[in-house]
């Protein structure tokens, strides 16, 4: 949330700015939205292996279980 409110600062402090100046900050929030994009996809990435990882360790103990 808080880089989507830096940008539309960025565009309220802009609306008097020239055009190149409004083109950098398109392209800086075009990269912005880029990066962000593969934030989230690595970690989701990264919490699936992790549940995996911990139903694998639940499976192992409850199989080392001894009856008795």
């Amino acid at each position: 949330m808080a880089p989507e409110l830096l940008l539309v600062q960025n565009i309220h402090y802009c609306c008097g700015a020239r055009l190149d100046d409004i083109g950098k900050l398109a392209a800086i929030a075009a990269a912005s939205t880029v990066l962000n994009y593969f934030l989230e996809r690595d970690l989701k990435s990264w919490q699936n292996e992790k549940d995996a990882e911990t139903d694998l360790n639940e499976e192992v103990v409850q199989d080392s279980k001894l009856p008795g």
